[in-house]
């Protein structure tokens, strides 16, 4: 089963390859959870302005996402696929960060074209009142349909990394017969994810804050991992014919 070869080989990256994984991450970690230690500390003094520095704290977070993100996938993409070992802290290449942030913008902005007919034709139904089964099978048709195009295009993301050029023409052949094959990759990334949001939940549920935190700040950059780590292997498959372990 290819699914399942793809997804393991993908662990496997980030088992074999931990210490790598852990200085790309890392210093974008310590960041995170100073960020969220300042709101908590400013949620229990009168230090601050609570409004003012909650939408200060609020953007540069977005900021510090944005930037960091297409930083971390560049790191892996490039160590995993042409041996660039990170450094103390991770080079930045911002041509190619800036390709990642574009080719991203860009799926995103297919997957809305590709989901919206999907979501008016669930909207007039829902104006009926009476076919309310049917506007939940065609929503969940259009998010499975907007996934699945979105894990077959996002195969072109680790070539804006390598600074190649790759078009999504090209990634929708090496691609195509293997709808089945994402389907299943899909429903492995959100079993593997699932336990760690539902500690997050029992955690946040338990009110204990810095337990929360941690958890919160490790399981989300694990998440993160695990997808570009498909990513990454989804390229090395499909694109450059590179073998799986099995």
């Amino acid at each position: 089963m290819i699914s399942w070869t793809i997804f393991k080989h993908s662990l496997n990256l980030i088992k074999d390859n931990k210490n790598a994984a852990l200085k790309i991450t890392l210093p974008f970690i310590v960041v995170t959870l100073l960020m969220h230690t300042m709101l908590i500390f400013e949620a229990s003094t009168d230090f601050f302005n609570a409004a003012i520095f909650s939408r200060f704290m609020l953007f540069a977070y977005l900021i510090f996402a944005v930037i960091s993100y297409p930083w971390i996938a560049v790191a892996w993409h490039r160590y995993i696929l042409i041996d660039d070992y990170p450094s103390l802290l991770p080079r930045f290449h911002g041509p190619q960060i800036f390709r990642y942030l574009v080719t991203g913008t860009a799926i995103s902005l297919l997957l809305v074209i590709c989901a919206l007919p999907f979501f008016i034709f669930s909207h007039l139904l829902a104006l009926t009142q009476s076919l309310v089964y049917a506007v939940l099978i065609i929503a969940s048709l259009g998010i499975v349909v907007s996934s699945v195009i979105m894990m077959r295009l996002s195969t072109i993301l680790p070539a804006a990394a390598l600074n190649e050029r790759r078009s999504f023409g090209e990634i929708w052949t090496v691609t195509r017969g293997h709808t089945k094959t994402f389907v299943a990759l899909l429903i492995m990334i959100f079993f593997a994810n699932a336990p760690m949001k539902i500690i997050s939940i029992i955690l946040a549920n338990a009110q204990l804050p810095l337990v929360s935190l941690l958890w919160d700040t490790f399981s989300g950059f694990a998440i993160v991992m695990i997808g570009l780590s498909v990513i990454t292997t989804q390229y090395g498959y499909f694109v450059e014919n590179r073998p799986l372990q099995e």
